[in-house]
């Protein structure tokens, strides 16, 4: 009888572990969507629904954390405000990223270097910066050389790159963190802006003038909506909140209780 008992304390227990070890999804991918700074970001579904305007007017860029945080910009030359938002768009924190008197254009969660959660950010004048998430300091910066307009996605190890929307660049180029050119496709559609890229799918997808696409990393496009008429300078597509893999230390703790 006790050895039945423990068997089925022991299968309950690793049901309850295997269920936290699934890193389950609180909502479907949304994707934000910058509008030239005619308004706030505006919410859409994958498949081109309007769900609703996020955070402060004037806005381009945005980033997800995943963690039930959100950031746009608001850009100007040297005085881009960016706030940060709860998902009940809560203004948590506001401050300026100067960077050099660029203006922002695109934004992707950089996650942390050190003690410092950053952001990436993507400029007109075609340059990327790495900022502090909450103060907008300059962490590192490059210019990889693609052209004015440049848009920014981040997905955990390298950068994708938009550039070049009004100098005829139709290439979305893989950078590392650095600054290396690592890889690049030619989608041969003119006029990509805002980028960003999903972790569900393993795709990026790409604001246009009045259009999102969807690709697959080498390059196929593999869907797309229209949602209105202006350039989609700033692009992001992720949950708001995403439940984590545990740490190798808790799975530790939790078998050493489970002995």
């Amino acid at each position: 009888m006790k050895n039945s008992k423990f068997k089925l304390l022991v299968a309950a227990a690793l049901a309850g572990v295997s269920a936290f070890l699934v890193p389950t999804l609180a909502s479907a991918e949304v994707i934000f969507l910058g509008f030239d700074t005619q308004g706030p970001v505006q919410q859409y579904t994958t498949t081109g629904t309007f769900l609703g305007n996020f955070g402060q007017s004037g806005a381009t860029g945005s980033a997800l954390d995943g963690a039930g945080h959100a950031w746009t910009v608001a850009p100007a030359f040297g005085n881009n405000t960016i706030q940060k938002y709860n998902a009940a768009q809560t203004v948590l924190n506001t401050f300026t990223a100067t960077i050099s008197g660029q203006w922002v254009e695109d934004m992707a969660y950089g996650g942390f270097v050190g003690s410092d959660e950053t952001l990436w950010l993507s400029t007109f004048e075609g340059s990327v910066f790495r900022v502090n998430a909450n103060t907008g300091a300059v962490i590192s910066s490059f210019a990889p050389g693609l052209g004015q307009f440049l848009g920014i996605a981040y997905d955990g190890t390298d950068l994708w790159l938009t550039g070049g929307a009004f100098q005829g660049n139709t290439d979305i180029s893989r950078y590392s963190t650095t600054g290396a050119l690592l890889s690049s496709f030619d989608t041969k559609i003119t006029g990509a802006g805002g980028i960003g890229y999903s972790l569900d799918t393993n795709t990026l997808w790409v604001g246009y003038f009045g259009t999102v696409r969807q690709f697959n990393l080498s390059g196929t496009e593999l869907s797309s909506f229209t949602a209105g008429s202006p350039f989609h300078d700033g692009l992001e597509i992720g949950d708001l909140q995403r439940q984590q893999v545990p740490e190798p230390a808790s799975l530790a703790l939790l078998g050493i209780g489970l002995a």
